[in-house]
Order: C-alpha cells, then sequence, then structure tokens
C-alpha cells in the first residue's frame, strides 16, 4: 500500500463515520433492496400485460415482414445485414432503414411507448410502496447523522 493509499482509506473511514449512522448494516440493507430489485425487473419483463404488448408489438412486425419477438430481436435482425468485411459498415443501409421503419410504425400501431411507460410507473410505484419501510430504512441509515443538518 502506498501513502496515497493510505490517505485514501483514511478519508472514507472518515466519512462513512461521519455519514453512516451504520455502514455495515445499510450495506446488508442495500444488498438486500439490490436483489428486490433485480426480482422487480424479471417480474416486469414476465408481466402478462407486458407480453401482450411485446406480442402486439411482434404482430405488428410480422404484418410488415419481420418474423420477430422482442426490439431487441428487431435490432439484432437490422445489425445482422452489416457486412463484417467492411469493418461495421452497413452492406444494407436499405434493410437497416426498412426494419427501424417498421420498428417505429408497429410501435405507433400499438402505441407501445406508452403503454410500456404506464405499466412501468404503475409497477415501479407499487414497488416503492412494497418496500417504502426498507427505503426510508437506508436513508436512515445512510444520512441519518445529516437530518438535523438538510435543508
Amino acid at each position: 500500500m502506498t501513502a496515497f493509499d493510505d490517505i485514501v482509506g483514511a478519508c472514507r473511514a472518515r466519512t462513512t463515520s461521519a455519514l453512516f449512522v451504520d455502514s455495515l448494516l445499510y450495506e446488508r440493507r442495500r444488498e438486500e433492496l439490490e436483489a428486490k430489485r433485480i426480482d422487480f425487473y424479471s417480474a416486469f419483463s414476465a408481466a402478462p400485460q407486458v407480453a401482450a404488448l411485446a406480442g402486439a408489438w411482434s404482430a405488428c412486425m410480422r404484418l410488415k415482414g419481420y418474423d420477430v419477438q422482442t426490439i431487441s430481436d428487431a435490432v439484432q435482425l437490422a445489425a445482422a445485414t452489416r457486412n463484417p468485411a467492411t469493418q461495421g459498415e452497413s452492406a444494407s443501409p436499405a434493410t437497416e432503414f426498412a426494419v427501424a421503419l417498421a420498428d417505429a410504425q408497429c410501435r405507433v400501431e400499438t402505441n407501445y411507448e406508452a403503454t410500456y411507460i404506464e405499466l412501468f410507473r404503475n409497477a415501479e410505484s407499487a414497488f416503492v410502496f412494497e418496500n417504502e419501510a426498507l427505503l426510508l430504512e437506508l436513508i436512515q441509515l445512510r444520512y441519518g447523522k445529516l437530518q438535523g443538518e438538510l435543508p
């Protein structure tokens, strides 16, 4: 370890001590919240309403001549038209454009963006309410020593 590392470590320790009520408990609770957050995204992606929205978009894309299940599939389809010999330059800009245009049209026709955002905001709000106690505990553990100093 260098003198610089010692100074950084000392600064980190002083900062942690000044800010956190209990940094070890904070880390455990933060890991718990992170696990719940990961589960939230998995559950949201698998939710019936999200699957139905993706299905409507996919059906629209099939009608336009592209057999793709997800938006990521469409991106990969467009990227697959690239010629590796030209180092990533598009060998078929017309195909990339056609896939992108079909995607945009299907998003509009299915009201994909607005519906997805509404579904996500509702799920996100429910997540926050379900985990309110843990979130408040994390705030207290991290910033509790500063509460009297905050505006």
